[in-house]
């Protein structure tokens, strides 16, 4: 069995929690069945609240807006659609760089699109169609909600760097290094939204920043590459109460073009990667870790395959080593407890006669695991909102999408 699949094996491992803490917290004395109801009600809670965004008026008013730009044909409608329609989608503008995409599946210009459209545009209900009036460095839109409310939506602030991204399909992109955006219903601002992003002159980006307010929920994006560190951050608030947040740090010695391109292999194995830190935050819960990978990369190679007499000591001594390089463990952050650790272990493949493999698992203070019946004999209330929520989303933007 090969070390290098034991490295990919690790890498994927890594992602389901990875930082060391500190570890004069205690463990949990709760049952895992308790632990387990616990985690479905946290879950249900954050849930519940992350649904409040669905029966917002700042939504709705896109939604109208959306039909009325729709429903008028107006060119710069499939610009400004496309747009406002990423504000329900979280606005994540990183997604979409460097070019939106227009419903006619043709790829144009982030500011081509912009230039070519600029202006302030007020509906008239009386003709159904919108009036422009000339603008240099604003797409704006106004009209009377259905409650009758006064409408404005702008999109300015825009700046873009033109370069050639190395792992594009064409040659020439043009990437957003700023934008702002704000929807107001009489004069109050229901959503505001800034985006900054630094490019070098190959078009890799070393710094991407996006904090999007919609009413009482704020999102929170944030990339950073540089020659040592790769990020990424998102946050989701409600109130200013944390909902959702996620952060993964990796810190080495980086080739970022070669890393965007998809040109390296794996960047354990080609000792690019020295440590890696994760964290995943649910409410009170929160999956977290640490990975040592200079000290699990050295430890690895230092092995000749020569010297292992079966799969089964090859593959016991992989798990001895993630579980020496690699600290996982899953928290309640309230009780500053910890509730599970990750291990690694060794098992043999049923399907193929003579074969050891390794996998990682949960393991509780009382010593049971945190495997997928964990969760299959559970969370049954959780699954019935979420499939409910869904159906009310489809139901809900049915027809602009």
């Amino acid at each position: 069995m090969k070390i290098r699949a034991f490295l990919l094996l690790g890498a994927f491992a890594l992602f389901v929690g990875a930082c060391k803490d500190d570890d004069k917290e205690k463990f949990s004395s709760s049952s895992p069945e308790e632990h387990r109801e616990s985690m479905e009600n946290n879950a249900l809670d954050v849930f519940g609240k992350l649904k409040r965004g669905v029966d917002l008026e700042s939504i709705d008013l896109l939604i109208e807006l959306a039909q009325l730009l729709d429903n008028a044909d107006l060119e710069p409608g499939i610009y400004a659609a496309d747009f406002n329609r990423s504000i329900i989608d979280k606005l994540e503008i990183a997604r979409v760089l460097p070019g939106l995409k227009s419903t006619s599946d043709e790829k144009f210009s982030f500011k081509e699109g912009f230039e070519a459209y600029v202006g302030i545009y007020t509906y008239n209900s009386e003709t159904e169609s919108w009036d422009k009036e000339e603008a240099s460095n604003e797409l704006t839109f106004k009209f009377t909600s259905k409650e009758g409310k006064a409408v404005v939506t702008t999109l300015d602030n825009v700046s873009t760097f033109s370069g050639v991204h190395p792992g594009l399909e064409y040659e020439l992109a043009d990437f957003p290094t700023s934008a702002r955006y704000s929807l107001k219903a009489d004069n109050k601002e229901l959503i505001s939204m800034n985006f900054v992003s630094v490019f070098d002159s190959k078009g890799i980006p070393s710094k991407i920043e996006e904090v999007l307010k919609v009413e009482d929920f704020e999102y929170v994006y944030k990339f950073a590459l540089t020659s040592s560190v790769y990020s990424i951050e998102q946050m989701y608030k409600y109130q200013d109460e944390t909902l959702l947040s996620y952060l993964f740090e990796n810190k080495g010695s980086f080739d970022t073009e070669e890393l965007l391109t998809g040109e390296v292999d794996d960047v354990i194995y080609d000792g690019m990667l020295s440590n890696s830190n994760l964290r995943v935050t649910v409410g009170k819960y929160r999956a977290e870790g640490k990975a040592d990978w200079n000290g699990l990369n050295k430890k690895l190679t230092s092995v000749s395959e020569d010297d292992i007499t079966s799969e089964e000591e090859m593959a016991q001594l992989i798990a001895d080593t993630y579980n020496k390089y690699i600290d996982i463990k899953i928290r309640d952050t309230k009780a500053k407890t910890i509730i599970a650790t990750g291990e690694f272990y060794a098992y043999e493949d049923d399907y193929y006669d003579g074969s050891w493999d390794i996998n990682m698992r949960m393991v509780f203070p009382d010593g049971s695991y945190m495997d997928e019946s964990f969760f299959q004999d559970g969370f049954t209330d959780l699954v019935t909102e979420v499939n409910e929520f869904f159906a009310e989303l489809e139901n809900k933007f049915r027809g602009i999408r």
